[in-house]
C-alpha cells in the first residue's frame, strides 16, 4: 500500500467509527444499537475498492463496539462489517462497472451481508428467538444507510475524484 492508501484508508476506519457512534440508537444489550456507520462503508467500498473498503468497515466499526461498551460484538462485528465491504466490492469488480444499477444492486446485496451476519451473530450468542428479533432493527439500519449512499454516493465520486487526481 501506497503512503495515500494508507492515509485514506484510516481516514474511513476514523469516518465509519465517527458514523457509527455519533447518532446510535441503542436496541437492547442483546441486539446492540442501530447506527449510521454503514453508508460510509458503502461509500469507502464503491470509491476504493474492496480491499479499502474492507480494512475501513471492519476496524472503523468494530473499534465503534469497544468504544461504545460492546466489546463483545467487536470481533463479530469486524467479520461482519468487512465481509460486507468485501462482498460489495468484489460484485463490482466481477461486474466491472459503476452504473447506477449495478452500483445500488452492490449496496443492497452488501447491507443484506450485515443483516444476515448480525442474524447469525445472535444465533451464536443468545439463540434463535433473540437473533428473530434483530432482523427489524438490522434492517431499519439497513435501510435508512442504503437511502443515505442511493442519494450521495454520485456525488462523493466525484468529489473524491477530484481530490485524489494526481
Amino acid at each position: 500500500m501506497n503512503t495515500r492508501k494508507i492515509t485514506t484508508t484510516a481516514i474511513f476506519i476514523a469516518l465509519t467509527a465517527f458514523f457509527t457512534m455519533v447518532i446510535k440508537i441503542p436496541v437492547s444489550p442483546a441486539m446492540g444499537y442501530v447506527n449510521l456507520g454503514d453508508f460510509i462503508i458503502l461509500l469507502s467500498t464503491v470509491a476504493f475498492g474492496p480491499v479499502i473498503g474492507m480494512i475501513s468497515a471492519a476496524f472503523g466499526s468494530s473499534l465503534a463496539d469497544l468504544l461504545l461498551g460492546y466489546a463483545a460484538f467487536a470481533p463479530f462485528t469486524f467479520v461482519v462489517k468487512g465481509l460486507m465491504a468485501l462482498v460489495m466490492g468484489l460484485f463490482l469488480k466481477k461486474i466491472n462497472n459503476q452504473k447506477t444499477s449495478t452500483v445500488l444492486i452492490a449496496g443492497v446485496i452488501c447491507e443484506l451481508v450485515m443483516v444476515v451476519g448480525y442474524y447469525f451473530t445472535s444465533v451464536f450468542l443468545y439463540g434463535n428467538k433473540t437473533a428473530i428479533a434483530t432482523i427489524l432493527p438490522n434492517s431499519v439500519q439497513a435501510a435508512v444507510n442504503f437511502i443515505i449512499f442511493a442519494l450521495i454516493w454520485k456525488r462523493f465520486l466525484k468529489i473524491t475524484e477530484s481530490i485524489l487526481k494526481d
